[in-house]
């Protein structure tokens, strides 16, 4: 949590550590109050995922929306094929932190659990821009 916490950048009015841990929090919050991973019928790793997802859902953000990166082709922007250019970059800089030796809480996983934990998170991650809400029900 603190390699990822220490990866939000401070001076980011909004999208800091601060945000991160609220979602995070917010999120665990439903979960622990809810009857919602029986109603969806979610098991460990999915909310395992969810959990992650959230805690690094903008991780790194520079403070600046999509549409600036894409209009003004930003390096990020060109990276990512202008498409959904910071859920793609939060997404390679959360899997690039858990991918750590000291970070890597996914070590003993099976390759079949790491895999499906890996294409959840990234499914969470993209979802994260609204642009994308209709494209995945």
């Amino acid at each position: 949590m603190v390699s990822v916490s220490n990866q939000y950048k401070q001076e980011t009015l909004y999208h800091n550590s601060m945000h991160g841990l609220d979602v995070t929090h917010s999120v665990y919050i439903f979960f622990a109050h809810s009857n919602a991973e029986k109603i969806a019928k979610t098991n460990v790793l999915d909310l395992l995922s969810i959990i992650i997802a959230a805690l690094g859902h903008d991780i790194g953000h520079p403070g600046l929306a999509n549409t600036y990166h894409i209009n003004g082709s930003t390096d990020i922007a060109i990276t990512y094929n202008d498409i959904s250019v910071l859920e793609n970059f939060h997404a390679s800089t959360l899997f690039k932190t858990i991918r750590k030796t000291e970070c890597n809480i996914f070590e003993k996983l099976t390759t079949i659990d790491y895999k499906i934990l890996h294409n959840y998170l990234k499914y969470l991650l993209i979802i994260s821009n609204t642009l994308n809400f209709h494209e995945y029900k």
